[in-house]
């Protein structure tokens, strides 16, 4: 693949049947490359977006009561043991300190979970409406909507046991 500075591809190369690719006469031209690299990059889109949901969808374990008890005891636990903190003061301090932290990672990853989940959808049908004239150009068919039983995470939904 060619590039400029800036990013943009220009040529898109592919080895030849039997070639090893050390010289250059053992590389040609991909036909169409345009509608092979728009393929690869909304694969790779598509993996990075389903990945960003499974973490978000794990992260929706944040709500619950008991998991944030436990969080909250090993981060006290966690500074309570700190052999740092000479004395009592100190240490109270630090578990103090430590017990605010955990909170505020928590409300953190909350929040970013309730970013992913708002957004998830409309990023999907956005990014297709912008494409689109690109994507029918290039014979890449694409849906009008999000698919009926397709559903962005629902931090409200119950969570199987």
């Amino acid at each position: 693949m060619n590039r400029i500075y800036q990013g943009r591809v220009s040529e898109l190369d592919t080895l030849q049947n039997g070639a090893k690719g050390k010289v250059p006469d053992d590389w040609i031209a991909l036909p169409d490359w345009q509608v092979t690299l728009w393929r690869h990059h909304a694969l790779f889109q598509r993996a990075v977006n389903y990945y960003t949901l499974c973490l978000a969808a794990m992260a929706r374990g944040m709500d619950d009561p008991e998991f944030q008890t436990i969080a909250l005891k090993v981060a006290e636990d966690s500074a309570r043991r700190d052999p740092k903190h000479k004395t009592d003061a100190a240490r109270k301090k630090a578990i103090e300190s430590a017990a605010e932290t955990a909170k505020a990672m928590i409300s953190a990853v909350k929040g970013w979970r309730d970013e992913v989940a708002k957004t998830w959808v409309q990023g999907e049908l956005r990014c297709q409406d912008i494409n689109r004239p690109r994507l029918e150009k290039w014979g890449i068919p694409i849906p009008n909507s999000a698919p009926s039983n397709f559903r962005p995470i629902d931090p409200d939904d119950d969570i199987p046991k």
